[in-house]
């Protein structure tokens, strides 16, 4: 009688919430739209000879939606703040690294930059909270990350149809002409689509009757998404997507057997690896193994100039405040730099590589928490026992792992990326899931 009644009660609050469910998920991912892409001023060409208008209100229109956006978020968290405040407390270490970087604003070289970006960041962690706190299963979130997913991948391949002379956005920066798409640019797009595609083999997996318009959605994106993947050419997205799904696949096969043995297994070969590698040390071979490997991504020992811009950008970070950094987003745009950069390097817009990137803007503290961040998340998500399946669970092993090696050569922690975006999800997800699992016992 008792389960008939809690059955009752959760079809009536999946049928209540139905509509407002997907309405919060339509807001939501066109606010994942406006704020994570360049849809409202795609259209600005710079020469003036294509759709001359430049949307200057662009900037206007994104505050505007991004503040009725967090109303209408904040109105549903306060119906159902209780819920919130577990999921919140639960969630605690990435509060923690996001009140430091809302600390960060005291110390930062341009606080009203720091705060703008901030103020943007944390709408999206809003809105996630919102979506995952809806009692409607997580059928919300789901349709709101395919809602934006496919927006995106619609857009762009209706651009590189009907104008592919501007389906790149290309313009004249520095001497050099520059490939831009409505994310930004070409390699931006592709670890969308790479983000994208471990997002959307989430959804599949973690639901148990997929209805066939579903499956649908997911095989219409996933297979667009991966066209685009192509198209830009991207390497560091395409190999990180590469990487995580062997991680996918040897996770499942750990999960799927439970064997201790395979664990130990796994150790041996890896103590092995460890081994031949000090064996090329020692004949003087490591530099050759280097150069093969990084030659066969496309690169050079140099990773196409970026180890002579960590050199002197970590030179920088430690000479100016190297505990508590520049300030959230402040580094490169900051009056201090701005002029060294410019003589190093030019006109360098990111280190290109995140946990650099970390350091300069958030020291070697805000590093440090945002390290702890992973690290639990990561442990978190390998052991747990509340996820519904074990390729579920092996799949947000590898949505981590996306972002952990895509940061080497790239930068999207703390930026408004999908893979960034798919890392906090899977933070809240996961608070989440144990939260549901404990008010239940």
């Amino acid at each position: 009688m008792a389960n008939e009644v809690q059955e009752a009660c959760t079809d009536y609050l999946q049928s209540a919430g139905s509509i407002h469910g997907r309405f919060t998920a339509a807001v939501c991912a066109l606010y994942f739209l406006v704020a994570s892409t360049k849809i409202l001023s795609f259209w600005k060409t710079g020469n003036g000879s294509f759709f001359e208008s430049d949307l200057e209100s662009g900037k206007e229109l994104l505050t505007a939606i991004g503040l009725m956006t967090l109303l209408f978020c904040l109105y549903n968290l306060a119906r159902k703040r209780r819920m919130v405040l577990i999921l919140v407390s639960r969630a605690w270490p990435l509060m923690i690294v996001l009140a430091f970087a809302f600390a960060s604003v005291f110390w930062s070289q341009i606080p009203s930059l720091t705060l703008k970006r901030y103020f943007k960041l944390l709408i999206f962690v809003v809105c996630l909270i919102d979506l995952i706190t809806e009692p409607d299963s997580y059928r919300s979130l789901k349709t709101a990350f395919l809602w934006y997913i496919g927006a995106v991948i619609g857009v762009s391949f209706l651009v590189l149809i009907l104008l592919p002379q501007y389906g790149w956005m290309l313009y004249v920066h520095s001497g050099k002409p520059v490939a831009k798409g409505i994310i930004a640019h070409k390699s931006e797009l592709g670890e969308f689509c790479g983000a994208s595609i471990l997002v959307l083999l989430w959804i599949y997996y973690s639901t148990p009757n997929r209805a066939p318009v579903l499956r649908k959605q997911i095989w219409y994106c996933g297979v667009g998404a991966l066209v685009l993947l192509l198209l830009t050419q991207g390497k560091n997205p395409l190999l990180n997507l590469l990487f995580s799904l062997l991680v996918f696949f040897i996770f499942c096969f750990i999960y799927k057997t439970e064997d201790k043995k395979l664990v130990g297994a796994a150790f041996c070969f890896s103590c092995s690896l460890v081994l031949v590698f000090i064996f090329f040390v020692m004949a003087g071979m490591v530099r050759d193994v280097g150069e093969f490997a990084v030659n066969a991504i496309g690169k050079d020992m140099t990773f196409t100039g970026r180890t002579d811009l960590w050199d002197k950008l970590i030179y920088f970070g430690f000479k100016q405040n190297p505990f508590l950094g520049s300030g959230y987003g402040a580094f490169f745009g900051g009056s201090k730099t701005s002029w060294l950069l410019e003589y190093v390097w030019g006109s360098a817009a990111s280190a290109h590589c995140g946990y650099l990137q970390l350091f300069l803007e958030t020291g070697i503290i805000g590093l440090l928490l945002f390290l702890g961040f992973l690290g639990k998340t990561l442990i978190s998500t390998m052991v747990s026992r509340h996820i519904g399946s074990y390729r579920e669970q092996a799949i947000l092993v590898s949505i981590i792992s996306f972002n952990l090696f895509y940061n080497i050569m790239s930068v999207s922690f703390f930026l408004y990326r999908m893979s960034f975006i798919a890392l906090i999800f899977v933070s809240l997800y996961l608070s989440s899931k144990k939260m549901k699992s404990d008010v239940l016992i």
